[in-house]
């Protein structure tokens, strides 16, 4: 992440602590890169190839929605 470009994101306090132990083990390893590893394993093993067509089109969107703000 650069500068404030920061957010927050609600989830189980079960997922949090799967999600603190897999930084722990993997000692350094921030939660924003281990779930951006997450999210692109399931890009490229969950999503049919329409889908990821979809996902691209929507990102490029959301990130142009982004700048506009």
């Amino acid at each position: 992440m650069q500068g404030n470009d920061k957010s927050s994101v609600t989830v189980k306090k079960h997922t949090r602590r799967k999600l603190n132990a897999l930084s722990i083990l993997r000692e350094g390893s921030t939660l924003d890169h281990i779930v951006d590893n997450l999210i692109e394993h399931y890009i490229c093993t969950g999503l049919t190839k329409k889908e990821k067509k979809e996902f691209d089109l929507l990102m490029k969107l959301l990130e142009q929605q982004d700048k506009n703000f």
